[in-house]
């Protein structure tokens, strides 16, 4: 008798989910998800900020070149540290920026879409709407 039940239970349980994925739910179609790299590389702030980052890493590493036939080892070493200590901060602060505006344009797609959510497009194997360009565009 238990294994009735049980053998039941399964059959029951494989008749609904397979149900539920020949039938997507329309919640479905409310998840959005984005290509964050793609938003970095395409969208005109992102392409903003990698052009700073490589003149600014460019001028650093061209003055620490020129620099370095008058410096002892320990002060390359020092001037090394902090050049690399700028162009960190600099990164961070252009990410920061950065983050802010993508979360305005994925704020705004959301609205516009009406979405539930916006899921990273690498974390999802499977559904969702592809809002990458709407989020790109938003940011212009």
């Amino acid at each position: 008798m238990k294994k009735i039940i049980v053998s039941f239970i399964v059959v029951t349980l494989m008749a609904i989910g397979t149900a539920l994925a020949a039938e997507p739910s329309m919640e479905m179609n409310r998840i959005g998800v984005i290509d964050i790299n793609t938003v970095m590389m395409q969208s005109p702030l992102g392409r903003e900020c990698q052009r700073q980052l490589k003149e600014k890493g460019k001028e650093l590493g061209d003055q620490l070149e020129a620099d370095k036939a008058n410096l002892s080892k320990d002060e390359y070493q020092k001037k090394h540290d902090e050049a690399y200590g700028t162009f960190l901060k600099l990164k961070r602060d252009l990410e920061e920026q950065l983050e802010v505006k993508v979360k305005e344009a994925m704020f705004k797609v959301t609205r516009e879409k009406n979405l539930i959510i916006i899921l990273y497009k690498g974390s999802v194997a499977f559904g969702g709407i592809d809002v990458t360009q709407d989020v790109i565009n938003s940011m212009e």
